[in-house]
């Protein structure tokens, strides 16, 4: 999906996969009206699950898997440093999850990192095993919502387990290589 300083209000319900480039691409100019991408299932692109442009702090993103991307999850910022705002998304298995643009948004409003745990990669059937932490009331981060396009479509499946994120202070960081 590719949009030019004409971006779309809304992009919802889709599953973008195995693209040459990069999932979702697009430009939103100052001045445009907000923009929700919410509910899709963005995988296996040759680049990046998104991309994003200028003034990418008017887009919200919800309820969304970036997973298994050949670079970044989602590249945002050029040339202005403005990143979505992100909940009850799953950044994982892409070259670089949680950029350092949007890894403060990690462990907030429901955002995880696990494997989405799909019942079919390889045959690209990206409904998820019975066992997904994408499912509602399987992921204990503030979400009780389906994150993705598509719920469960097999039984269970040998998942990864949850990337675990946990807040912490710069002090104590640094007081564990001392």
């Amino acid at each position: 999906i590719e949009f030019n300083n004409a971006p779309p209000q809304e992009i919802s319900f889709n599953i973008v996969a195995a693209n040459g480039n990069d999932g979702i691409r697009g430009v939103v100019p100052s001045g445009s009206a907000p923009v929700l991408i919410s509910a899709n299932t963005i995988v296996a692109n040759q680049r990046d699950g998104m991309e994003l442009w200028y003034f990418a702090d008017l887009v919200q993103i919800e309820k969304t898997v970036l997973a298994f991307n050949g670079d970044l999850g989602l590249r945002c910022g050029r040339p202005y440093d403005r990143c979505p705002t992100l909940s009850c998304s799953n950044i994982y298995g892409n070259s670089e999850d949680w950029s350092p643009n949007i890894a403060e948004q990690v462990d907030l409003r429901g955002n995880f990192s696990a494997d989405p745990c799909f019942c079919d990669f390889a045959g690209q059937d990206y409904s998820t095993c019975s066992n997904s932490w994408c499912l509602p009331g399987r992921h204990p981060w503030g979400c009780d919502d389906l994150v993705g396009a598509l719920g469960a479509g097999c039984g269970e499946c040998e998942c990864g387990g949850v990337v675990k994120t946990e807040s912490s202070t710069w002090g104590s960081l640094k007081s564990l290589y001392r």
